[in-house]
């Protein structure tokens, strides 16, 4: 075939004159082929096991574990009955709140500060509005407008 590479060379190759072709792939005489006298033969023997039973121990018993104190054994009376009038506690209040989301109260929780509901009184601290300049980088000038610092470190030249 065409492709084929292992194929003879056909007569017209070896017609052209002056071409010398050589394979890679030396050509194999084709020789009878001989039945293979070279043969194993495998000696099977039986091999015997002989096995000791060995006289069975006794387990040696365990002790019996002693039972283990309990966490809650050392407390009081009265500091379990703290713990369960503090949970108590915990669980109304978690209902309350839970109470004021469905009644209706978010109106007045979004619309009331919360240190008003707390009832936290704030000593009178002046109200971020009261200063009509900031104090880091706006000044009035001598006109009465206001303009941004000579010295804001944001807005220099000097680059880090």
């Amino acid at each position: 075939g065409l492709f084929d590479l292992f194929a003879r060379t056909t007569t017209e190759e070896q017609a052209t004159p002056g071409v010398i072709r050589h394979n890679l792939t030396p050509e194999e005489p084709a020789a009878a082929e001989e039945p293979d006298t070279a043969g194993f033969t495998f000696k099977v023997t039986e091999s015997v096991m002989q096995f000791e039973t060995l006289p069975q121990q006794q387990p040696v018993p365990e002790p019996e574990p002693e039972p283990v104190v309990g966490a809650d054994d050392h407390k009081t009376e009265e500091s379990m009955e703290e713990q369960l009038r503090k949970s108590r506690e915990r669980i109304r209040q978690l209902k309350d709140l839970s109470m004021k989301l469905r009644a209706g109260n978010l109106q007045e929780m979004e619309n009331v500060p919360a240190y008003k509901r707390k009832e936290i009184a704030l000593q009178q601290t002046p109200a971020s509005d009261e200063s009509h300049v900031s104090r880091f980088s706006l000044l009035p000038d001598d006109e009465g407008k206001t303009e941004i610092r000579n010295n804001n470190s944001f807005l220099h030249d000097n680059v880090d």
